[in-house]
């Protein structure tokens, strides 16, 4: 999977979120920002040292 493919995965999945908690506007908006920036961070973070994804962006 390629980093756009991810993203859009990711962009996906936090749209499904958001529907299913139907949250008004303004919490809605905050909710957004929150799970992108989960996603970016995570996203940066390695997956465990003996695992072959052990790179930043591992998971």
């Amino acid at each position: 999977m390629t980093s756009g493919e991810t993203m859009q995965s990711v962009e996906a999945i936090t749209e499904r979120v958001l529907y299913w908690l139907s949250l008004g506007t303004q919490v809605r908006a905050l909710a957004e920002r929150l799970l992108e920036r989960f996603a970016v961070t995570v996203g940066d973070l390695p997956a465990s040292a003996p695992h072959h994804h052990a790179e930043p962006g591992g998971l």
